[in-house]
Order: C-alpha cells, then structure tokens, then sequence
C-alpha cells in the first residue's frame, strides 16, 4: 500500500489572495472614513450658515420693532444691504458683513397686493410689507455655496 502525504502548508497564491483581500477591506474602511470626515466638516459649515441665516431673521425684526421708518422704510428696492454691530447696537450698511468664512447679505423686494387683498406677483404695493432675501455665502473645496431665506416683515408698530 502507497501512502499519501498531503501538503499542509499554505501555497504562495493563498497568501498573495489573503493579503489582497485584507488591503481592499483596510482601503475600504479609510476611504468610508475619509468620506465621514469630509461630510462633517461640511455639515458643520451648512448649520453655521443656517444659524447665521436666524440670526439675520433676528436681527432685521429687532431693527423692525425699534423703528420701522428709520431702519427699514429708507431701504432701497434691489440694493444688497449687510448689518453692522457696534456695542449692543445693530445698524444696517451697504459694505459686505464677513463673518468668519462667510458673507452675509440681505436684498430687499416690494410686495404687492392684489384686488383681494392677498400678496401676490403684480398689483398695487404695500407699504408695510416688505420681501426679504437674506444670503449667507462661504467658499468650500474651491465652490461657492450659498444658502437663502425668504422672510416678509411687516409694519405692526406704527
């Protein structure tokens, strides 16, 4: 009788095949990781653009409630306008409002109303309403991303 001896070792290609598997889950997992990393920072810029976006909103109903014909029936239909703080004090500026990485503007529109006295693209304007777009810009991987809000503020004071 002929006795066989099986080759128990591991062969030169089991080795090259478990290596290859082992690299592609290690690439794998960096990569999935690289891209987690990239996400969060750009979640971070987003809500900071969004929580300087409420802080707009904030602040042109504070200026609203101070004085509606000093600080907002002098604004100009168009114009890009930003804001300035000096002590407690807020004041709206044609200058652009950097803050950090980011630029904050707001534009100005009119509102109409129509016959039934509901707001509307033509007819006759209000003048205690207006339309405001406030824009909050910053530079990622070398773009421009922006984000909007629409608001109206009305005269409720005088």
């Amino acid at each position: 009788m002929i006795k066989r001896y099986f080759n128990r070792g591991i062969s030169l290609v089991e080795v090259v095949l478990a290596t290859a598997i082992f690299l592609a889950l290690v690439l794998g997992i960096l990569g999935t990781y690289s891209y987690f990393i990239r996400t969060a920072f750009s979640n971070t810029a987003t809500l900071q653009a969004n929580l300087l976006l409420e802080e707009g909103a904030e602040t042109l109903r504070f200026l609203r409630d101070a004085s509606w014909t000093d600080n907002i029936t002098p604004l100009t239909v168009g114009n890009t306008y930003s804001f300035s703080k000096t002590g407690l004090n807020w004041s709206i500026v044609s200058s652009p409002e950097y803050i950090g990485g980011f630029l904050r503007t707001f534009s100005v529109f009119p509102v109409y109303r129509d016959e039934n006295d509901d707001i509307a693209e033509t007819g006759s304007i209000d003048s205690n309403i207006v339309k405001l777009v406030i824009s909050v810009a910053w530079s990622e991987r070398s773009a421009t991303t922006t984000r909007e809000m629409t608001m109206y503020l009305s005269n409720i004071f005088e």
